[in-house]
């Protein structure tokens, strides 16, 4: 027996569509004062980037690629570390058991990344906020805390106003 689920595929007009809806979703909370600063196009149709102010550091960048299937979220944690490797790893590694819909990975540039994914039949712009949201809260408790392990007396903790 196949206990397997058929994921509908989204038409690219559709995802185009759900991008130029989403785009304008974030274009009116930048209006409300939301800690939304303002978005950037890709060269692509299906993906966009939505700026966040952060107080760890200056911003939080979430990329969004809207797939076929799936749609797949990206944020720049930090680089890779210069010093404690491995407790930084481990750290990160602890901390994503914790975590729901962003978990730390690391891409293969080798800097350190949070990353999740949603399925685009289900993409909106409530859960899309639920992702910015997880993506700001996961970079300020974690940014600090990774990048003195891995950066040591170089890195200082500077709150942005």
């Amino acid at each position: 027996m196949d206990n397997t689920k058929q994921v509908d595929l989204v038409s690219l007009e559709r995802r185009i569509e759900l991008v130029e809806s989403l785009v304008l979703w974030t274009g009116a909370s930048v209006e409300e004062g939301s800690d939304i600063v303002g978005t950037v196009r890709d060269d692509g149709d299906t993906r966009f980037g939505i700026r966040l102010r952060a107080h760890c550091k200056e911003f939080v960048m979430l990329w969004v690629a809207v797939g076929e299937r799936s749609t797949s979220f990206e944020t720049f944690l930090m680089p890779y570390p210069q010093k404690n490797e491995v407790l930084v790893l481990q750290y990160l590694l602890r901390r994503n058991y914790e975590m729901t819909y962003l978990h730390s990975a690391q891409h293969r540039d080798e800097a350190l990344y949070l990353v999740g994914r949603a399925k685009t039949s289900d993409m909106s712009s409530e859960l899309l906020d639920t992702y910015l949201g997880a993506a700001l809260a996961a970079t300020e408790e974690l940014f600090p805390t990774a990048m003195a392990l891995g950066f040591g007396s170089s890195y200082r903790y500077r709150p942005v106003k």
